[in-house]
């Protein structure tokens, strides 16, 4: 999607210092990192934080103080009484944060101030529950997902039956030529 009338202006993007997995920052909460960074970067070049009009907060792995991570940041950059969405994406956090704030720019909301943090380093492990509530096996004859009930037989995911008769299910054998 085009834009017409949003910009980034020229000298006011920065970078938060790249550091080694599990090295000094990595006990660190990515709102505070990113918290120190950002107000470094608009104290240096002369920007007031209550100039905004909005705060677009991308991050993609959660951590425990991420709830509430837009308002949060914004009030300890001093930018109270903002807020705006926070955006997870995968690898496309930042261009999803660039779209969403670029989008309220062109509806008229303003000034939107655009930080994306992330830290790999103790990342949590997200696992969540299966939609229908089931656990789910292995097909022994086709390695596909099947549910406990419901199914009438059929395996999700695959378009053949399973077979009926109780076999004991074997790895296949793999022979190789020197």
């Amino acid at each position: 999607m085009r834009y017409c009338d949003v910009a980034i202006p020229l000298g006011h993007t920065w970078s938060s210092p790249f550091a080694k997995w599990q090295g000094t920052l990595a006990d660190l909460s990515t709102v505070d990192v990113a918290t120190a960074v950002t107000a470094r970067a608009l104290a240096d070049r002369r920007v007031d934080p209550a100039w905004f009009a909005g705060i677009v907060f991308g991050w993609t792995v959660p951590q425990p103080d991420i709830f509430y991570g837009a308002p949060t940041l914004a009030a300890r950059l001093g930018a109270t009484g903002i807020s705006g969405p926070m955006v997870s994406q995968a690898c496309a956090t930042s261009v999803a944060a660039l779209h969403a704030a670029a989008g309220a720019v062109a509806a008229g909301a303003g000034p939107q101030l655009v930080v994306t943090a992330d830290r790999i380093s103790n990342g949590r492990c997200s696992a969540g529950p299966r939609p229908a509530g089931r656990a789910a096996r292995r097909s022994p004859r086709t390695g596909c997902s099947t549910a406990s009930s419901g199914t009438r037989g059929r395996v999700r995911g695959c378009s053949t039956p399973p077979r009926r008769s109780p076999r004991r299910w074997a790895p296949p054998v793999r022979s190789s030529t020197i």
